[in-house]
């Protein structure tokens, strides 16, 4: 009986060792998945007192004695077998764990240097590869912490045109004038708005719209400016959001070094 736990237990662990394996190369990091139903039976690996199966030499139990260390002896193969197994799939493992962090240094070229320190970033030469990630990290800073402030003043200045009853070629054709010249548009017919809707009001709804539309493009322009330079070369979305997102764990809220 203990040389059929024993050899079951192997067998268990051969199975696991062989199951298949996913390697899943998704937000930088490196996972195993493995057949649900192998994992659920997670061999506790105490099948090694099967071993002891020469006991059975005594009197009549002699011939079972043989069979028990026949089995002990194809249970230990099979450990051996799966060791190997398990000792194959993680040199598999650690080959991909280096193949992807190969890929991704070319794909990052100059933008490997976004590792250097908090320090060498405040020190760096505006000229050197840290120096222009260092500019690029300032300044999608600089866009993060007003985008949500000017996009909200974009959506309130739609707003209130929206309520004036302006549509959006009647906003098109409107802006860039005065109050004056928008009262003049509403007395000829040009444009129709709700009752008791001044020219004042319209022109500072645009204003506000016209200025933090500017302010918001130049802060993405800046950011995206600075990426393209520290790159040096034409880099994908992609690169520029797996560059951000270690930005944000490397640099985003340490103190320098």
């Amino acid at each position: 009986m203990k040389a059929r736990r024993f050899t079951t237990s192997c067998a268990v662990a051969l199975a696991f060792a062989m199951a298949p394996v996913e390697v899943s190369l998704s937000d930088g990091a490196l996972s195993l998945q493995t057949d649900s139903a192998f994992a659920a039976k997670g061999g506790n690996g105490n099948g090694g007192n099967g071993g002891k199966g020469g006991k059975g030499g005594n009197g009549s139990q002699g011939g079972k004695g043989g069979k028990s260390a026949s089995a002990a002896s194809a249970g230990k193969s099979a450990a051996t077998g799966a060791g190997k197994s398990v000792n194959k799939l993680g040199k598999q493992i650690g080959q991909a764990r280096a193949q992807f962090a190969r890929d991704w240094a070319a794909r990052f070229g100059n933008l490997n240097a976004f590792r250097a320190s908090q320090k060498a970033f405040a020190n760096a030469s505006a000229t050197s590869n840290v120096g222009r990630i260092a500019a690029y990290n300032a300044a999608r800073t600089g866009l993060a912490s007003q985008a949500s402030t000017l996009t909200a003043e974009i959506d309130a200045a739609t707003a209130a045109l929206d309520g004036y009853g302006l549509d959006a070629a009647e906003i098109s054709a409107l802006s860039g004038m005065t109050a004056a010249e928008i009262d003049a548009a509403i007395a000829a017919g040009e444009v129709t708005v709700n009752p008791n809707v001044t020219g004042a009001q319209i022109e500072a709804a645009l204003n506000s719209l016209a200025t933090a539309q500017t302010d918001l493009s130049g802060l993405q322009e800046t950011a995206q400016t600075a990426f393209e330079d520290a790159a040096k070369k034409e880099a994908s979305a992609e690169v520029q959001a797996e560059l951000d997102k270690q930005l944000d764990l490397q640099h985003g809220s340490q103190n320098s070094e």
